[in-house]
């Protein structure tokens, strides 16, 4: 397991726990005791120019859409259940949508977090078809049919405004929030990856994020076919800043960091040329 600050995901991990063991105490009780490994020195990258990533983010092949839930997932101390309960009703005006407020980390009082978690690929896709979730949501949901398409697009609306209603009133209201996307890809030996986009915005910079979930699902299923060791790769995670997605870091299925880093040509000709001259 990864051993992070604070339990914050958006920050790297600084290590991973390698055992864990019930110890019984002198009272009676049980405690937990775990051998971590905290980590040392530099990681190994693989680097790729930012045109190759966008030329492949362009030739992805389109996914087939599968009807699922989305799951509203907040930690009690941030977020009430009366607006757990709204963002919950209006996806559901649209398909499945399920709700649950156990999202507990064991720290005093972490920044308030709020996650929706997509599901699959193929339920992701079922999401972005009918217009939430992608930059193109209202055209999307106008070429679904005027009626239908008015509704689609008036329930993303409104849930981009309850979203922002309901983060305004986070606990605490002092720290910057934390809004997430989760998913999973699926890996060519048959395993999966889980996915992670997150941001520390309000108000329209939580638009922004909102409308990011299909460009998130595109630019992570490039990166897991670019990662050093595919078969091995289990989380990456990434943070929405400047109306761009950056990886923050990858983890391979031990718990070890995996990075992969995007440059401009410019950049990479030059890591290229370092690499040939000492090779």
């Amino acid at each position: 397991m990864p051993v992070n600050i604070e339990h914050d995901p958006t920050v790297p991990p600084v290590g991973r726990i390698t055992d864990s063991r019930l110890v019984e105490l002198e009272d009676g009780e049980l405690a937990l005791e775990t051998d971590t490994e905290i980590f040392d020195g530099t990681v190994p990258a693989a680097l790729y120019a930012h045109s190759d990533l966008a030329s492949a983010v362009q030739a992805l092949e389109h996914l087939p859409a599968e009807p699922g839930p989305v799951d509203v997932i907040v930690d009690d101390r941030s977020y009430s259940k009366e607006d757990l309960e709204a963002l919950r009703v209006i996806i559901a005006e649209v398909g499945g949508a399920n709700a649950r407020d156990g999202a507990l980390r064991f720290s005093q009082l972490p920044d308030a977090l709020l996650v929706f978690s997509l599901g699959s690929t193929g339920t992701a896709m079922f999401w972005f078809s009918k217009g939430f979730f992608t930059k193109l949501g209202e055209r999307t949901a106008e070429e679904l049919g005027e009626e239908v398409g008015k509704d689609l697009a008036g329930a993303y609306r409104a849930l981009k405004t309850k979203v922002r209603e309901v983060v305004a009133r986070r606990n605490p209201p002092d720290q910057p929030p934390l809004t997430m996307f989760t998913l999973t890809i699926g890996r060519a030996d048959g395993g999966t990856v889980e996915i992670e986009g997150s941001t520390r915005a309000g108000d329209a910079g939580l638009d922004d994020f909102l409308d990011a979930g299909e460009e998130l699902l595109a630019i992570a299923r490039v990166f897991v076919d670019r990662a050093p060791e595919p078969a091995t790769l289990a989380k990456m995670h990434f943070a929405r800043e400047d109306g761009t997605w950056h990886l923050r870091y990858g983890l391979d299925d031990q718990a070890r960091p995996v990075m992969i880093v995007a440059l401009s040509d410019e950049e990479y000709a030059r890591a290229k040329a370092v690499a040939q001259q000492e090779h």
